[in-house]
């Protein structure tokens, strides 16, 4: 399988921050650009004082060919466990993987080597822009048990001199005590002929992005997280959490830029607040906010001139961006990612991976029939509702209402939803009979970035009207059928009309009339009676 692997270690090198590739000068890549060797330099005090030790392991190898990797193989180190590492990595962060005739490759029993590194080499194309880096790759491999370690020498050349990609791990023991879990400095190298361009890594920022979940038809706030479901205008809480490095106070100058980049269902941010940890506020005058569209960066051009920040200090941006009727409903979402950009001193600039949340909304759709099929002429409204238990009866209070009029329509696509509690009710088209107020309960469940499950109740039963889980797929489901596919969930229904008259309703002026002329029936039937045994008297008489 032809691959253009040189494309590969360009993202990955901007993703470890390190401004250099594994190649000699002047290859040509497959996307037509040039990758030149160039060697960071090490300015710093760590660098100085300490020699790295690494340790390589084989994931894919395979036959290099004008600047092409062929044939692309599992490599020695690629167990069982590192590949289910590598899947799970990838699915988790919503990469497709496709084989050679671009179908979707429905799992890993299913995948080559060569789908796989084709998958991981589609997404590294612009790593700017990409949501994860290989480091993320690098770290979950390196907390494994591996197997088949190669030798690395003092010239950073893998023993044996086999062209792949190889996991290397910084197994120098003087840095154990300077970051959590040493294992981070893990990187993904691709190397011909055994030769890889092994830089050291001089930082240990980190970054978490998380998103707070709220059911607001019973006031339920879940714990921040990496996913969570809104309605379509409501103002979505996000946080983004960072260090800066341990060595920080080693420089002059420090550019620190917290990056943030949304889909265009997310509107420009607001309510925008940095803090050292959650208590101290820090000075709008020692950053500055930069909007570009929808994204942000807040820069520090310096940020050793903050007097708050030292060495290892935890950075919390808080804000608010409101979900607009761009959004993407369903199983796709809306992403929202963040990132650190980085220049310690005169050395090269570098970034942490992207690190993504998911706002999901759901896209009710209603499809109006009779019995010959689709019916135009009526008028839907869908009410969010507040649920109050504290009193003795039932109380709803109205959060939001849409309303469509379907003068020409027969289906109502409304805007997007989250879990809770909806009404929904109708009036009918001239001649046909409303249905009954119905009230519902959407119920959305997501895992990490995925969404795992979403059903819709019926509020008053408690039958389940529709699901996405896998239990329910034989099932009949009622009017409600969720319909999921590869980049949406809707949830629909058929609301059929039928011809007739719509009783008035009990206590209205219809039913009294009702019941004065089924009064005058009745007793007109009983004087009835009474006349006739009278006159049947009468005869026998």
């Amino acid at each position: 399988m032809k691959k253009k692997i040189i494309s590969i270690v360009l993202s990955v090198m901007m993703c470890l921050g390190a401004s250099m590739t594994a190649f000699a000068a002047d290859t040509t890549a497959g996307n037509g650009t040039t990758a030149t060797q160039v060697t960071k330099p090490a300015t710093t005090a760590e660098a100085e004082k300490i020699t790295h030790t690494y340790e390589a392991y084989q994931i894919f190898t395979g036959t290099i060919q004008d600047g092409l990797l062929y044939d692309i193989q599992w490599g020695s180190a690629a167990t069982q466990e590192v590949k289910e590492a590598i899947w799970d990595r990838l699915v988790n962060d919503r990469i497709v993987v496709k084989d050679k005739t671009g179908a979707t490759v429905a799992s890993l029993d299913k995948a080559t080597a060569g789908d796989i590194a084709a998958a991981i080499e589609e997404h590294y194309k612009d790593s700017t822009k990409v949501g994860f880096g290989a480091e993320l790759i690098a770290k979950d491999l390196a907390q494994l048990t591996l197997t088949n370690p190669i030798a690395v020498d003092k010239n950073k050349q893998i023993a044996g001199g086999v062209t792949g990609w190889y996991l290397i791990v910084d197994t120098t023991a003087e840095l154990v005590e300077e970051y959590a879990v040493y294992k981070d400095r893990a990187q993904l190298q691709f190397a011909i002929d055994g030769k890889a361009n092994i830089v050291a890594k001089h930082t240990n920022i980190t970054i978490d992005k998380t998103v707070q979940d709220v059911n607001d038809s019973i006031e339920v706030v879940d714990p921040w997280g990496d996913s969570a479901d809104y309605d379509v205008n409501d103002a979505v809480p996000f946080k983004i959490e960072t260090k800066t490095p341990y060595n920080l106070t080693d420089y002059t100058e420090y550019r620190f830029v917290i990056e943030d980049d949304q889909d265009e269902g997310l509107d420009a941010p607001t309510d925008i607040v940095v803090k050292v940890g959650n208590d101290v506020l820090v000075e709008k005058t020692d950053y500055e906010v930069v909007l570009n569209g929808n994204d942000f960066n807040i820069v520090f051009e310096n940020i050793r001139n903050v007097a708050v920040i030292g060495n290892n200090t935890e950075i919390t941006v808080t804000y608010k961006a409101v979900l607009n009727e761009k959004a993407k409903a369903g199983v796709k979402g809306n992403e929202n990612k963040a990132r650190v950009t980085y220049k310690p001193g005169t050395e090269g600039e570098g970034s942490t991976p992207w690190d993504i949340v998911i706002v999901f909304t759901f896209k009710p759709v209603i499809n109006k029939v009779d019995a010959n099929g689709p019916l135009v002429g009526a008028t839907f409204t869908l009410e969010k509702l507040k649920y109050d238990a504290s009193v003795e009866k039932e109380k709803w209070t109205v959060i939001s209402t849409q309303k469509i009029e379907g003068t020409q329509l027969s289906t109502f696509a409304f805007k997007g939803i989250d879990d809770g509690y909806y009404r929904i009710s109708e009036i009918a088209p001239a001649g046909y009979n409303a249905i009954e107020d119905k009230y519902i309960v959407v119920e959305a469940e997501h895992t990490g970035r995925k969404l795992t499950k979403l059903t819709v109740k019926d509020y008053v039963t408690g039958d389940i009207l529709g699901s996405t889980d896998e239990a329910y797929k034989n099932i009949s489901l009622g009017t409600f059928v969720l319909t999921p596919n590869d980049e949406n969930v809707t949830i629909t229904t058929d609301i059929l009309n039928e011809h007739g008259v719509v009783l008035p309703s009990t206590g209205g002026i219809g039913t009294t009339i009702f019941y004065i002329v089924g009064g005058v029936l009745v007793v007109g039937a009983v004087v009835l009676l009474i006349v006739r045994r009278k006159m049947g008297t009468t005869e026998e008489e």
